[in-house]
């Protein structure tokens, strides 16, 4: 950066030296040189495993849903209500991660 002010300085100063001309071009093509690539990762796919990983794992959080809507109706000294608000939320966490299996490329 202050290599790049001094020549930028020095160019402006004397515009018809050549050399601060020239030095001044090649800093900043080194400066653009040296600036990282960008990295598109919209169009890196998820790879087959994890697409299998996201689509077992909702469907089990999907089962074990169910299973918690209905085990209190097979355990009668359970409570109802806990039960079904967590029965309820693994159903929808699953759905929601079998709708994001569907949306993966």
């Amino acid at each position: 950066m202050e290599l790049h002010a001094e020549y930028e300085a020095l160019k402006n100063k004397e515009p018809q030296n050549d050399l601060f001309q020239r030095c001044f071009k090649n800093i900043m093509t080194l400066e653009l040189a040296m600036i990282p690539q960008r990295v598109d990762v919209n169009s890196a796919g998820a790879s087959s495993g994890m697409r299998r990983f996201v689509l077992f794992i909702s469907l089990g959080m999907v089962l074990v849903g169910v299973i918690c809507l209905f085990l209190p109706i097979l355990v009668k000294k359970m409570d109802q209500r806990h039960s079904a608000k967590a029965g309820i939320a693994m159903i929808v966490a699953g759905i929601v991660g079998v709708i994001a299996f569907t949306q993966m490329k």
